[in-house]
């Protein structure tokens, strides 16, 4: 049985075999509903029996079949919807002899966003839109907000399906929020749709000077810079390209390892870095400078919870010396192979130096080097330490607190 048999039997038992003039059930002038919904309206009264249906433009609504058609049963004709779709919506009239009676059927779609807004850019200097479609009947308005913020900025322009920003800058990056309205007679419906957005630039240096390497030793020319998407990265000497297995590249850094086997190596490198919206390109010197001492001494001043504690000390204030480079790994083994150590860099000139990330209760062996800016000196010799699992609570300190706490409690009860 269709469910809509069960509504039929309670209208029959209301209304009965009624006479007069046509009516409907539902008795709505208009009636709201959605995309893929059914639905039902009967026309009773008058002896409704021969009554006839028709839809919009004047179209009669078929007998017993069909997605849309009509069922007469005793004294009442019923209009049924299998399932609405978007078209449906207009006048819909039940007609006997002289007399008709009317609702007018409103379909509704709620708002559905269009796939693959979520991620989007814009390019730095030009006129560009961020967009923000829907699907909806009626069709949705919109409203924005920019980092938290109602767009008010008079380089934006709120569009049909989009915010226009006039003279884009890289401050326009962020979050933006599509606030989708839709309002109809009977509800209104509002849904919003978060937009990562990216502002595209050229290469700008972020980060540039010469660079220093001493005889025997390897020397890291870097080339940084500031672009939206990555830049990539080729480096020329004497116009020569170099060889990719040479380059060490991140996002928008690329560093070039030279190993100083002769003074050939000494001169004019060439970093270029671009993205698709444009390139830049810089030379600068490798210069032969002088390899920093080690430090003198390296030592544990704590180490609690995987936390440590290092002093390091040297014989003099080189100016040069830009810091430290702390290697470090697990290991109850000797002697220590440092090919696949970790290292941190601390451009601390004095210290002390913690490292905030062993884990407790492990066996580490770490060394210490200076850097300065031809390179890094020598290591220190090996360090070995445990890490401990942090401090010890004794029995007395343990009974010293509760003698507080109690002592504490007596006085707020007794007071």
């Amino acid at each position: 049985m269709f469910p809509y048999e069960v509504k039929l039997v309670l209208i029959v038992g209301i209304l009965g075999f009624c006479n007069g003039a046509l009516q409907l059930s539902p008795a709505l002038n208009e009636a709201e509903r959605y995309v893929n919904d059914s639905y039902m309206v009967t026309c009773f009264g008058g002896n409704g029996t021969g009554a006839k249906w028709f839809g919009p433009e004047n179209l009669p609504i078929p007998v017993g079949a069909g997605r849309i058609h009509t069922e007469e049963r005793n004294n009442y004709v019923s209009l049924i919807f299998e399932y609405i779709l978007r078209n449906d919506s207009g006048s819909y009239i039940c007609s006997k002899d002289n007399e008709k009676v009317s609702f007018k059927l409103t379909v509704v779609k709620p708002i559905k966003f269009l796939p693959g807004l979520e991620e989007q850019h814009i390019a730095v200097g030009s006129s560009d839109q961020v967009m923000c479609e829907a699907e909806g009947i009626p069709q949705p308005t919109f409203m924005w907000h920019v980092n938290g913020s109602l767009a008010k900025d008079r380089r934006y322009t709120p569009l049909p399906t989009s915010l226009h920003i006039m003279n884009v800058t890289r401050n326009d990056s962020g979050t933006y929020l599509c606030r989708a309205f839709q309002v109809t007679a009977q509800t209104s419906i509002v849904m919003d749709l978060i937009i990562n957005v990216s502002v595209y630039y050229k290469p700008t240096w972020k980060h540039w000077q010469d660079w220093f390497g001493y005889m025997g030793g390897t020397a890291n020319l870097t080339c940084e810079v500031e672009a939206e998407p990555p830049a990539e990265f080729a480096w020329t000497h004497n116009n020569q390209s170099i060889e990719a297995a040479r380059i060490i590249t991140e996002p928008n850094r690329s560093v070039l390892q030279i190993n100083v086997t002769d003074e050939s190596v000494f001169g004019t490198y060439e970093c270029k870095a671009w993205n698709d919206l444009g390139s830049i390109k810089k030379t600068g010197e490798l210069v032969e400078g002088v390899k920093p001492d080690p430090p003198t001494s390296v030592s544990i001043d704590s180490s609690i919870n995987g936390v440590v504690k290092l002093v390091v000390k040297w014989d003099n204030n080189d100016e040069n010396r830009l810091g430290a480079r702390v290697e470090y790994q697990e290991s109850s083994k000797h002697p220590v192979s440092w090919e696949n150590s970790s290292f941190v860099d601390f451009v601390e000139t004095d210290g002390p130096y913690v490292l905030n990330f062993l884990k407790s209760n492990k066996n580490y062996v770490l060394r210490v080097a200076t850097m300065g800016e031809a390179g890094l000196s020598d290591f220190t010799e090996d360090l070995t330490l445990a890490t401990s699992a942090g401090a010890q609570v004794s029995h007395s300190q343990i009974l010293t607190s509760v003698f507080v706490l109690l002592s504490i409690l007596n006085y707020f009860v007794c007071a």
